[in-house]
């Protein structure tokens, strides 16, 4: 209850890696999802010899999850489950009542919509956290790496982002490849640059 750590959509590849981190760490923990025979197994995984040490909750929808997030909550929610746009706005709102939330989104609509709950989340005592999966310090990382001994950008803006396209194979689609028509002369070197270089060509200026 008060101490526990939820992960929503425990099932999954990234739910289950984070749970066997906690269950390494003895954080008290519970497993959410919508099939009680695969979070079940998702325990036994978690917890090896000892499955009793984390208990399971089976809920049927986002709804329902939020609902029990605001009746027992728990110290802090992980929240796995996508699309996220539909998932963290309904679940950080049931986490005012008394939990911390984190979760792993990567689109703008729902980053921009956990921002948005900002003074909420300081009114009631609570920590919010975004954009916490590897996708978001992937492409953050190499923004700063790029970006590194250059000035900064006044404004940013481009007209130099491929539009990926697949082509076919032997066994079906192979992988995609940047088609960067419509863009004279652009590649993906100095589409980079552009990108972090201020007045460059293909940014614009505010």
């Amino acid at each position: 209850m008060g101490d526990e750590v939820w992960v929503l959509g425990a099932t999954g590849r990234s739910g289950r890696v984070i749970a066997s981190q906690l269950a390494g760490a003895q954080v008290p923990l519970v497993l959410v999802g919508r099939d009680p025979a695969r979070l079940e197994q998702a325990r036994e995984q978690t917890c090896g010899d000892q499955p009793g040490s984390v208990r399971t909750l089976a809920t049927g929808s986002i709804a329902l999850m939020a609902a029990e997030v605001q009746r027992q909550r728990p110290a802090v929610v992980v929240n796995t489950v996508g699309p996220f746009a539909r998932t963290a706005v309904p679940l950080a709102r049931a986490c005012l009542a008394g939990s911390c939330y984190v979760d792993l989104a990567n689109d703008v609509t729902a980053v921009s919509g956990l921002l948005g709950l900002r003074e909420k989340a300081v009114a009631a005592g609570r920590t919010f956290i975004t954009g916490a999966g590897f996708g978001v310090l992937a492409t953050e990382s190499v923004v700063v790496r790029l970006c590194q001994a250059r000035p900064d950008a006044r404004g940013y803006g481009s007209t130099r982002c491929p539009r990926w396209r697949s082509r076919p194979g032997r066994s079906g689609r192979r992988w995609p490849r940047p088609s960067w028509t419509g863009c004279p002369k652009a590649d993906a070197a100095t589409s980079t640059a552009g990108w972090c270089t201020p007045g460059s060509p293909g940014t614009s200026r505010t």
